[in-house]
């Protein structure tokens, strides 16, 4: 990525597997972004969780106000979802 091309093919694992086609990787995720920007990795990891975390409540207290929820519950709905995804 820094040479200017995109990664399409890893030589180093097995006898190579690809890249762009491999899903698990996410080259084209947005979030990896962060990793190139940021060249320390423990905190471009810190600051990819946040970022999920906010787009998680933020996308929950649209998605209520759409159903024509009040604003108090997408308030509370929004900071129960982004405090604990996945649950």
């Amino acid at each position: 990525m820094r040479a200017g091309r995109i990664p399409l093919w890893n030589p180093y694992q097995f006898s190579g597997t690809p890249f762009v086609a491999n899903s698990q990787s996410a080259v084209f995720y947005p979030g990896n972004l962060l990793f190139y920007l940021i060249p320390d990795t423990a905190r471009a990891f810190g600051y990819e969780a946040l970022l999920h975390l906010a787009a998680c409540g933020w996308f929950m207290f649209l998605f209520l106000r759409r159903l024509r929820c009040s604003e108090a519950a997408a308030l509370l709905a929004e900071s129960s979802s982004a405090s604990r995804p996945g649950r």
